[in-house]
C-alpha cells in the first residue's frame, strides 16, 4: 500500500474526491488491490450489485460517479442504451480501461454526453500487486502512433526494461519489472517464484515494444 499508492494518485490521477462506480472483479488483484489503494486516499467507491447498463447508468446519475474502470465493451454498453446522455454521465470525468482499445463509437460517444471525461488505458499484474503502466488520451488521436496496443508509461515506482531471448535489452522483447509492492511470492511453490524472480527482476512473462519515450506496447503473451 505504501507504494501503490502515490502510484494511483500520480498514475491514475486519483483524488479524496473521486466517486468510483466500483465495477472491478473482487477476485482479481485489480479489484481487491484497487479497493485498498483507493480505500487509503479516500476515494468513495460506490458497489453495485448489478452491472447492466440501465443500472448503472441510474447509479452514475444519482451517486454523481466520476470514475469509471471497466473493460472496452463496458462502455459501449452504455453508450448504447437509451438513457445515455448528459443528465446520466455528465459528471464522469474518467474512463479507465484496460483489456483492450476503446471503440471510435465509444470515444465520440463520451465525448458528446461527458465532455469533461478523458481515457485512461492501463495494464497491470498480480505479481506487481496492481499497476504497471498508464496512457491518457481524449481522442484517439493522441495514442501514439494511434498504436491500438498502447499501455502507456510505466508509473512511478515501477522499473522496467525489455530483454530479448538471450537476455539483452532490446526494442521489443519480454517485459521485466523491479517495484517495491512485488510480490512475496507463489503460494507453496518456491520453484515456480524463483524462475519468476530471476536476476532480481520480475519476469512478467508479457512480450512488449518500448519506444524512445517510454511508451509501452503489448504484443503477446510468452506464457500464460
Amino acid at each position: 500500500l505504501i507504494s501503490t499508492a502515490p502510484a494511483y494518485t500520480w498514475g491514475l490521477r486519483c483524488l479524496p474526491d473521486d466517486v468510483w462506480l466500483y465495477v472491478m472483479p473482487f477476485h482479481t488483484i485489480a479489484g481487491i488491490g484497487s479497493l485498498t489503494s483507493l480505500t487509503l486516499l479516500g476515494a468513495t467507491l460506490v458497489l453495485p450489485d448489478s452491472i447492466e447498463p440501465g443500472k448503472s447508468l441510474s447509479i452514475i446519475r444519482d451517486e454523481r460517479i466520476s470514475v469509471l474502470a471497466q473493460t472496452p465493451t463496458f462502455y459501449i454498453a452504455l453508450a448504447n442504451h437509451p438513457d445515455f446522455a448528459a443528465n446520466t454521465v455528465g459528471t464522469v470525468q474518467r474512463c479507465l480501461t484496460y483489456g483492450g482499445q476503446v471503440s471510435p463509437f465509444a470515444v465520440d460517444a463520451w465525448a458528446q454526453a461527458a465532455p469533461a471525461s478523458v481515457w485512461g488505458t492501463y495494464w497491470g499484474q498480480s505479481e506487481l500487486t496492481q499497476l504497471g503502466s498508464v496512457g491518457w488520451f481524449k481522442q484517439l488521436s493522441d495514442v501514439p502512433g494511434q498504436d491500438p496496443t498502447w499501455i502507456g508509461k510505466p508509473v512511478g515506482h515501477l522499473e522496467v526494461k525489455v530483454v530479448d531471448a538471450n537476455g539483452d535489452e532490446a526494442e521489443e522483447g519480454e517485459l521485466l519489472c523491479r517495484t517495491p509492492s512485488v510480490m512475496l511470492g507463489y503460494h507453496k511453490d518456491p520453484d515456480r517464484t524463483a524462475a519468476v524472480f530471476e536476476d532480481g527482476w520480475v519476469h512478467t512473462g508479457d512480450i512488449v515494444r518500448i519506444d524512445a519515450d517510454g511508451n509501452m506496447f503489448f504484443r503477446d503473451r510468452r506464457k500464460d
